[in-house]
């Protein structure tokens, strides 16, 4: 093969020329005509001179930034040195054949839709919007939001539609005071992570059907009955929970005749904490196998050795891990943690794999040890998750069984602070393990030489 690859043959080489794999017969490596670089080219109309996959992918591109007066409009400039960097030309010939993506960022660039968010959320939205949205946010065409945030918003008004107008107004009310004030109040940096808003869509989406019942039945809420409420929830286990708070806050605000309520049983954990010889097994073999991915080497690790949630550990930053040389650390909480070899030596590996194209390009591109699909995004949790459980290990059940453990061995003042858990969830699990601490200081004063 030209490109000294082994792949299958695409066409047979002739008088002393090498086989050809598919790449290397779609665009032989050569001198590009226009930027002087050897690379993979194409010859315009078959025997033109030969031009780079890069500048052939920038003057489809420059094609599709043009405004109806041929010229590209500074707010894409960002846009376009991303697409310039990518590191894969190639795949910036995919995305403009296959990318629904491509026709979107025309009809963006022409004026015939509305560059701000409120025209993209009219649109289905697709994996393509959401990738281009994040992609312009990243370059600076778009304004930053918190798209957690966003995906809440548009539930809001996507099952507000459904509902009568006398139950959108409460719908809306309670969805917005209650559920998107306290995660604006609870994440004031914009960051919100997945797991905090797929709750809140699950309570909202089940109080929508709930209401459309109630619509559909001629119930009003002034007229709700607890029998309907108990009707309701009879063969709906989950119906419990997510409708609880919307009861409460009905009758709070009086629109539901008093007293009514939905009772809510306390159930223990069904998660059972991971054999301990099981989870020794698991951590040793993330430690030493070398056939496993490293990323998910460090995931499963401090899952199973430091009992972080994969929600914390898909946000980790550069900044949270810092190498002195001779020792490198890490930061959970308030605390700087020494990780051991060869933990640390994973982690020095990381960050994860970046994106080819231009979502790899952008500034918060190397912010992230787990940089997603998404530009300027880190990678979500549940695909983490599922990365895991590929590797038998239950990310839930393994954080438990580490939690028990270091809440016998740590006092959870300093567990809290290490692991970056609330001091109340750190003395839940001391006393969950049968731990006391109730005369660590004595013994820390006693012992100290």
């Amino acid at each position: 093969m030209r490109c000294g690859r082994t792949r299958p043959v695409n066409k047979r080489g002739r008088d002393g020329e090498p086989d050809l794999c598919a790449a290397c017969n779609w665009a032989p490596t050569v001198r590009c005509s226009r930027c002087d670089v050897e690379a993979m080219c194409r010859r315009s109309g078959g025997t033109g001179p030969p031009v780079c996959l890069r500048c052939t992918a920038m003057t489809r591109i420059d094609e599709l930034l043009a405004g109806p007066d041929g010229h590209i409009a500074s707010v894409f400039d960002g846009l376009r040195a991303a697409f310039a960097a990518a590191s894969q030309p190639r795949s910036l010939h995919t995305w403009l054949d296959r990318s629904p993506g491509a026709a979107l960022l025309a009809q963006l660039a022409d004026g015939s839709l509305g560059l701000d968010h409120a025209s993209l959320d009219q649109l289905d939205q697709t994996a393509s919007v959401h990738h281009l949205r994040q992609l312009l946010v990243a370059c600076n065409a778009l304004p930053e939001r918190d798209p957690q945030i966003a995906l809440v918003e548009r539930a809001i008004d996507r099952h507000g539609r459904s509902l009568s107008t006398s139950s959108r107004r409460v719908f809306q009310t309670y969805a917005t005071w209650q559920h998107l004030a306290r995660l604006r109040r609870r994440y004031p940096d914009g960051d919100t992570p997945p797991l905090a808003t797929s709750g809140v869509q699950t309570r909202l989406a089940e109080t929508a059907r709930f209401l459309v019942h109630l619509d559909r039945s001629g119930i009003a809420l002034s007229g709700l009955t607890q029998a309907t409420i108990d009707r309701w929830i009879a063969n709906r286990a989950s119906a419990r929970r997510r409708i609880g708070g919307f009861i409460i806050y009905t009758d709070r605000h009086g629109h539901t005749p008093p007293g009514l309520a939905v009772a809510v049983h306390d159930t223990p954990s069904t998660t059972t904490p991971l054999e301990s010889d099981r989870r020794w097994a698991l951590a040793r073999r993330l430690l030493h196998d070398d056939t496993v991915d490293p990323a998910d080497r460090v995931v499963g690790t401090l899952v199973l050795l430091y009992a972080q949630p994969v929600a914390r550990i898909a946000r980790l930053t550069l900044n949270d891990v810092h190498d002195h040389g001779d020792h490198l650390t890490i930061t959970f909480g308030k605390d700087h943690l020494e990780l051991p070899d060869p933990l640390a030596g994973l982690l020095r590996q990381l960050p994860w794999r970046r994106q080819t194209g231009p979502s790899g390009t952008v500034a918060d591109a190397d912010r992230w040890l787990f940089p997603g699909r998404q530009a300027g995004q880190h990678l979500h949790p549940s695909h983490l998750s599922r990365r895991l459980t590929a590797l038998g290990i239950q990310a839930r059940a393994a954080r438990h069984a580490a939690l028990l453990q270091l809440a016998r061995e740590v006092p959870a003042a300093v567990l809290a602070d290490t692991l970056g858990i609330n001091v109340t969830t750190a003395t839940r699990w001391a006393a969950r393990s049968g731990a006391t601490w109730s005369n660590y200081a004595a013994t820390r004063v006693n012992n100290t030489p």
